[in-house]
């Protein structure tokens, strides 16, 4: 059974490009012109930090076996999902550190730590 017809709203997205696809003035007045750039500013700032992600990654990489030569364990080890010993704090650490001082995103750092973003945003919930 097919969907409901979505509907066209002012200010929206989708309103963009169907005034794109049939020629049209992408934007009426200042507010929609405002509202466009906002979205672009936006787009610009995820596609930069997309492409800067490499130095993150690779600092955050030094980060975690720096922290795991520290504490005495393998890298394998943290990203096991034991709870043993000094792990959830190891994990709970670098998580704050990965997010908050690096940028980068809960499911990045989950993926770095052997654990699902789930458990990363717990873990920053419960350490505010």
């Amino acid at each position: 059974m097919p969907g409901a017809p979505r509907l066209d709203a002012p200010g929206t997205l989708r309103q963009v490009i169907i005034r794109s696809i049939e020629n049209r003035s992408i934007v009426d007045d200042d507010q929609e012109a405002s509202y466009f750039k906002e979205l672009v500013a936006q787009a610009a700032y995820r596609v930069a930090r997309q492409l800067t992600f490499d130095k993150d990654s690779t600092e955050a990489d030094e980060l975690i076996q720096e922290a795991c030569s520290k504490a005495g364990i393998g890298i394998i080890a943290l990203r096991s999902e034991s709870h043993i010993g000094v792990l959830p704090k190891l994990r709970r650490d670098l998580a704050q550190l990965l997010v908050h001082e690096l940028g980068l995103t809960r499911a990045e750092t989950a993926c770095r730590l052997g654990v699902t973003a789930s458990v990363i945003s717990q873990i920053l919930r419960r350490t505010r």
